[in-house]
């Protein structure tokens, strides 16, 4: 594991401000968006808050976007190491926190492939492709520590 991959796969070393980029490419649309903002991530007790606000750009307009997800530690498989979840701000779960392994993600009945991925030890991505019957789109989004 390269020292950049091993920081980002401890939740905890991602605490702190980070801008991000994120491109949406819409297959059935035929169209690419882009969102630009920041990202907050900041423990509660062993929960880690991850709250971004952001602009979508969208055929010529631009539109507020926010998010709320939610960064806990399930200890019930190893006490000594714990194991991440990414849940909505609900509480649904949303993919585990694993860098450099495939993600799933289930929503109704499309499907949600991503990978995490380290560029250094202050920049990650996080890329999704998805499908189904009501989505078809590429989704990545690039983190920098601010």
């Amino acid at each position: 594991m390269t020292p950049a991959v091993a920081k980002i796969a401890d939740p905890a070393a991602l605490i702190g401000t980070w801008s991000f980029d994120r491109t949406i490419a819409d297959h059935r649309d035929v169209r690419q968006y882009v969102v630009k903002g920041s990202a907050h991530l900041k423990p509660v007790d062993e929960t880690i808050c991850w709250h971004e606000n952001g602009t979508l750009f969208r055929d010529g307009g631009e539109f507020p976007v926010m998010r709320t997800l939610l960064l806990r530690p399930d200890r019930s498989a190893d006490a000594s190491a714990p194991y991440w979840r990414v849940e909505f701000d609900d509480g649904r779960s949303f993919h585990d926190w694993q860098v450099g392994m495939p993600l799933l993600h289930l929503c109704a009945a499309d499907t949600y492939r991503g990978l995490v991925t380290a560029t250094d030890a202050d920049s990650w991505r996080i890329t999704w492709n998805v499908s189904g019957p009501t989505k078809d789109y590429a989704m990545v989004t690039e983190y920098r520590r601010l």
